[in-house]
């Protein structure tokens, strides 16, 4: 079955117009000056990098704009452009009504831009603290089609399963996630607090201490003594992955790993398949071509083996081959998924299948949440009472073992 790639052409005799990018062309790179030497140090190079890394850094401490937000921008925005309202006068109604500052501010410097001759995709590309790249690139579709209103009606949906499971996600991590918190803050309290007035105790028995409580005496000392080797090494080890991690090779292995885990793989792998097949059903529906719908699809993954998935899709798409091949060779996703979509191809209705595996695997993934805190809850609730039982016997034992010798 053939797809259409592109948009259509212009008629012949007619302008040819370049299409709205979703945000601002990146600068290039001036020539060096004529009186620069060519020994002289060019810093000009430099100083855009670090630039670009203090704003990915800014971008990344700073909170992103909350879900419902969105939802609520894009469901107006899209119900008041269907009825006929000019799209600066809805901007504009937007702009009066939030509540959050920042998407305040930067409605107010997206109407300056629209006024100033600019399009609404490409102001929008100016905030993207505040607009995901996923929705800009979805305005600048919407309107080099003409169905604007029909792309944020479909993206006021793709916005709300979306966040429907980020918060099953939320669900099922929360409590195991409370637990460790609250098994450290114990430990930490009986370190703090009990452990050092059952030190002076322990210095004036002359028998020997029980095992365990070698072990957490020593760990204590260690600590104690040197923490200021032990502090480094471990920011300087988090940092290390943190930066390792965010490589694409090292965000592959991790990825790849996170799904060989058993139960969890199998929830997060349902997961990003419910994101991939909503996003680009529904933007098929709302007429998107399927390359773009797939091109835009990508960043809203969160997983770089099925951003790869998508890529080799892409090129099996321009060669004329089928979506659901790549899909099924890669090993993602069940096989019941890509009969499911060789099915739509060959019918005609892959918008309409992909919308429907979507709602399959979002009812799923909800009640795979439900199995998997079913099972982190006990298993938590284990190794915090481990913990706190070997701190606790630990320090009770040379107790114990002292006033059996008195009797």
């Amino acid at each position: 079955m053939a797809y259409v790639l592109t948009s259509q052409k212009p008629e012949a005799g007619s302008e040819e117009k370049a299409s709205p990018r979703p945000y601002p062309p990146t600068p290039t790179r001036s020539a060096p000056a004529q009186d620069e030497s060519p020994g002289q140090w060019n810093l000009r190079p430099w100083i855009a990098k670090i630039e670009i890394l203090v704003n990915r850094c800014t971008r990344l401490l700073q909170r992103p704009l909350p879900p419902k937000e969105l939802i609520l921008f894009t469901s107006q925005l899209s119900i008041m452009t269907a009825t006929g309202t000019a799209l600066i006068s809805s901007l504009e109604a937007l702009e009066a009504q939030t509540t959050h500052s920042r998407l305040r501010r930067a409605l107010g410097e997206v109407i300056a831009d629209i006024k100033s001759g600019q399009m609404l995709s490409t102001a929008m590309g100016r905030h993207l603290d505040v607009f995901p790249e996923t929705i800009v690139s979805m305005m600048a579709i919407g309107e080099s089609g003409g169905f604007l209103d029909q792309m944020l009606d479909r993206m006021s949906t793709i916005l709300g399963k979306q966040a429907e499971l980020r918060s099953t996600v939320r669900s099922a991590f929360t409590y195991p996630l409370v637990l460790a918190l609250f098994c450290v803050l114990v430990v930490g309290f009986m370190m703090a607090f009990i452990l050092p007035r059952f030190i002076s105790i322990f210095e004036d028995m002359e028998a020997v201490l029980p095992l365990p409580t070698r072990v957490l005496l020593g760990s204590v000392d260690f600590l104690k003594y040197n923490w200021m080797f032990v502090l480094p090494a471990v920011v300087a080890t988090a940092a290390g992955l943190i930066v390792l991690f965010s490589s694409t090779p090292g965000r592959r292995f991790l990825d790849r790993w996170i799904l060989s885990i058993p139960v969890v793989g199998s929830f997060i792998r349902n997961v990003v398949v419910a994101r991939l097949m909503r996003s680009v059903g529904e933007m098929l529906d709302a007429g998107v071509p399927l390359l773009e719908a797939l091109q835009v699809s990508k960043p809203i993954l969160g997983n770089v083996l099925f951003r790869d998935m998508i890529e080799r899709v892409e090129g099996s798409i321009i060669s004329g081959k089928t979506l659901s091949g790549p899909i099924g060779e890669s090993g993602l996703v069940p096989p019941t998924v890509q009969q499911m979509l060789q099915t739509g191809e060959s019918t005609g209705a892959l918008a309409i299948t992909m919308i429907k595996i979507a709602d399959f695997y979002d009812a799923r993934s909800k009640a795979q949440a439900k199995d998997l805190t079913t099972i982190l809850e006990p298993t938590m609730i284990f190794v915090v009472g481990g913990i706190v039982g070997f701190v606790v016997i630990s320090l009770l034992l040379p107790v114990f073992k002292m006033s059996s010798v008195m009797h």
